[in-house]
């Protein structure tokens, strides 16, 4: 595929066919095809620089999404186009939205003692945690963590 070669250009030309090729209704009767072309054009399309295509790929994704798993991707990168349009509150909000919805909590308002306090916890808990320790456990199974963690 054009993708793993690096011809990203060529790569959006098949994507762009594919679109094409959807029948009217694609979202009703082909939903897992149009996802992944939508999501495969904004990641590339990302990639290209081309954020008004980005933005439309992931605005069509976002309409149409049946579960909020569905607009994971979308929604990350609707947060690289927001920091590339230098909206950073916007994508910072964004991005405490999606880790709300994966089960991650964070304080509402974080200021200066608040973040030393978080910094020393973590630092207490990771003192005794080896390289090895770590690259000795078990792949992480909850899929919602892996997903907060990308």
């Amino acid at each position: 595929f054009a993708i793993a070669v690096s011809s990203f250009m060529q790569a959006q030309s098949y994507i762009d066919t594919g679109l094409q090729l959807l029948i009217s209704q694609h979202w009703e009767l082909q939903y897992s095809l149009s996802l992944d072309l939508f999501e495969m054009s904004a990641s590339v399309s990302c990639i290209n620089g081309d954020s008004a295509k980005m933005s439309t790929c992931i605005d069509e994704i976002l309409s149409h999404r049946k579960t909020f798993d569905d607009s994971l991707k979308a929604s990350s990168l609707l947060v690289k186009l927001l920091v590339s349009m230098s909206k950073f509150e916007e994508a910072r909000s964004n991005c405490f939205w999606i880790l709300s919805n994966l089960g991650e909590v964070f304080p509402s308002t974080v200021n200066l003692p608040v973040a030393l306090r978080e910094i020393s916890d973590m630092q207490r808990t990771l003192r005794n945690v080896t390289q090895e320790k770590v690259t000795s456990l078990p792949p992480m199974k909850n899929k919602d963590k892996r997903a907060a963690m990308k």
